[in-house]
């Protein structure tokens, strides 16, 4: 009995390395840590999805913030160049274009006519991390024009590198144009062009006899000629004007070091007490 009794303990003992029970535990133990380190694994992974969206989500809000001023700002300065022609200013981005639930074009511009007719010029402000092609311009001021019912259109972009051309301004259709908001005074002259060649379009669409077609494309031509010229002077001005502002401040530093040395050098010569 006594024989049998060790033999059955030493079955069913734990401390027993050999016994079919502590191999039972030994597996039960290993499943549940295995079990358990899937378990922190995959919390892990799901608390990096959950805080890569939240940021992702923060980065979204932060963008269409700055998205949003930029376009408040467009539509201040346009608004403000209105006031000067009398036309009708109207901050439309948040809301579809008529009978369409498209809301491409923030700001639309209804130009103030002789005729009934006020024909409409879409603006887009655009700011984006990546520059949009001539082509993607085109095509998205196209869409603009559709949806708005516009004669012409213009994306305004914070800087010249996302103006898809040389200067900082581009012409990437007939009636579509791209320009940067870096300079206010270079913005509202090509609002005025766009306006001008929205007004020769509408007049070309009726067909008015009373009205000098040629000598008005004639004009507006030209005045492109002078807007890409004044574009061009206006760049070269600010760098004068930094370079001036350099020169100067180095000017003042020369001065101011040789009244150093001129009071140094009447000090040495004067006789001590």
């Amino acid at each position: 009995m006594r024989s049998h009794t060790a033999e059955v303990r030493s079955v069913v003992s734990t401390e027993n390395p050999s016994s079919p029970i502590a191999a039972l535990r030994r597996d039960l133990t290993a499943t549940v840590e295995n079990t358990r380190r899937e378990l922190v694994e995959g919390l892990a992974a799901v608390r990096a999805l959950v805080q890569a969206d939240q940021a992702q989500a923060a980065a979204r809000s932060k963008s269409s913030a700055a998205g949003k001023d930029f376009e408040d700002a467009v539509a201040d300065i346009v608004d403000e160049w209105a006031k000067a022609t009398g036309d009708c200013v109207e901050h439309v981005g948040a809301h579809p274009g008529a009978g369409t639930t498209r809301k491409t074009g923030d700001v639309v511009v209804r130009v103030l006519s002789s005729g009934s007719n006020q024909p409409t010029i879409a603006i887009e402000a655009k700011r984006r991390a990546k520059a949009l092609t001539a082509r993607q311009h085109r095509e998205e001021l196209a869409e603009a024009m559709r949806v708005r019912r516009a004669r012409a259109a213009l994306a305004v972009v914070p800087t010249p590198d996302q103006v898809p051309g040389p200067g900082r301004f581009h012409r990437v259709d007939p009636n579509a144009w791209v320009v940067s908001a870096d300079d206010p005074e270079l913005l509202r002259l090509v609002l005025a062009v766009v306006r001008e060649l929205t007004l020769l379009a509408t007049a070309e669409s009726y067909g008015d006899p009373a009205l000098d077609l040629g000598r008005a494309q004639t004009a507006i031509g030209h005045g492109v000629q002078l807007l890409s010229r004044f574009d061009e002077v206006t760049k070269h001005t600010g760098a004068a004007e930094r370079a001036l502002t350099g020169i100067r401040s180095t000017a003042d530093s020369l001065r101011a070091a040789l009244a150093a040395q001129l009071q140094e050098a009447a000090r040495a010569l004067r006789p001590t007490e």
